[in-house]
């Protein structure tokens, strides 16, 4: 047999010895194969296989159907779509839904969750970058969320992906080993007041609420000595480039500090400080990224005045501030030093630092830097 004849006769469940053979010595060809199915779609079916075929699933929950979508098949695409969930049914069959070799991800995967677990001995209970992936993926492959249902086909238009939610805070931190304080500073002796119940002493409490010193969260569990860290990321997070800055309440031992390093240096770097510096922190690295975006767009704002394309200038300005932090991360070199290696005698870079210099650049964001961090100390006192 042909291989094309072999596949549609594993697709389809036809049985290809009764399909009549127009080729050579008799031999069955793949337009045999498609007249057998058509052939198959416009003839009568039995009753009891009627039946089988629209017997209609469970109903779904009220918010599920009301984002699924219904539409009806042609009664060829119907019967391949029997048959091929007949042949699944029945027999080991490679679908779309798994060829792909995911054997290196869920090795990698395994690994990292293992050596995790054996270092800290705490099981991580989020998924939210592979979460993330997973819900990219089925957006942009819809039809991947779909299924048959009789002669309908029906598309949903929602995903399921095994993260439980919900709004009981007491319910979110039963059984769990590190619990996440992700809340806007003014709430978080109501919240910490709400789950006090539930906390134990061999849970880990990690805060992100700006200005709100772990003695705080500690306070507000009314004695319970509750390993408490704050941490104070940036936005950068969000594409693994993120800064962090990480300090430890009264309780908190040295293993927590360093598992809540282990955590977020998979969205970043990490640095240890003492509590007196996370307004500091919070100045300079939390804050930072908008004064680097000011400088940023100002850069490009200056390539499109000197007659660049606005997109052209913005990635020659990006890339440029990108390999300018990336060399000094590399080779741990003052910037100084690395300003004085582009600035060459009587060239055009000295010019360019003078009009900084004259335009007090320099002092400008040493200022901003010093506000932003006094504004952080008084939001924390208030």
């Amino acid at each position: 047999l042909a291989p094309s004849v072999r596949k549609i006769a594993a697709e389809t469940g036809i049985d290809v010895s009764t399909v009549p053979g127009s080729g050579k010595d008799g031999r069955v060809t793949k337009g045999d194969m498609m007249a057998a199915i058509e052939r198959a779609a416009s003839a009568p079916t039995p009753v009891a296989q009627t039946a089988a075929a629209v017997q209609a699933r469970a109903p779904s929950p009220v918010d599920d159907a009301a984002r699924e979508e219904r539409v009806k098949m042609t009664r060829l695409r119907a019967t391949i779509a029997r048959r091929l969930k007949e042949a699944q049914n029945t027999a080991a069959m490679l679908t779309t839904f798994n060829e792909v070799d995911m054997s290196a991800v869920m090795a990698m995967r395994g690994q990292y969750r293992d050596l995790f677990e054996k270092k800290h001995g705490v099981k991580l209970g989020f998924m939210g970058f592979f979460v993330r992936a997973c819900v990219a993926a089925l957006k942009d492959i819809p039809a991947v969320n779909a299924e048959i249902d009789g002669t309908d086909l029906i598309y949903k238009n929602y995903y399921h992906i095994g993260i439980a939610v919900g709004t009981d805070n007491r319910s979110a931190i039963a059984g769990a080993n590190i619990i996440f304080v992700c809340v806007k500073p003014q709430v978080v002796q109501e919240v910490m007041e709400q789950i006090r119940p539930e906390l134990t002493a061999d849970q880990l409490v990690i805060s992100v609420a700006a200005s709100v010193h772990t003695r705080q969260i500690e306070d507000a569990v009314e004695g319970k000595l509750i390993p408490v860290v704050r941490a104070m990321p940036n936005t950068p997070c969000v594409l693994g480039q993120g800064m962090t800055a990480i300090c430890k309440g009264r309780f908190a031992k040295p293993e927590h500090v360093q598992t809540a390093c282990a955590l977020f240096d998979t969205v970043g770097k990490t640095v240890v400080v003492d509590e007196k510096h996370m307004d500091a922190v919070t100045g300079l690295s939390a804050s930072g990224p908008a004064y680097i975006y000011i400088i940023l767009e100002s850069l490009a704002e200056a390539g499109v005045k000197v007659g660049l394309p606005r997109d052209i200038a913005t990635l020659l300005a990006a890339q440029t501030t990108l390999g300018a932090a990336t060399v000094v991360l590399e080779t741990g070199d003052h910037p100084a030093l690395l300003k004085d290696a582009v600035t060459t005698p009587a060239g055009c870079t000295i010019d360019g630092i003078m009009e900084l210099e004259e335009g007090k650049l320099r002092v400008t964001l040493i200022k901003a830097v010093v506000k932003a961090a006094q504004r952080a100390k008084e939001l924390a006192n208030s």
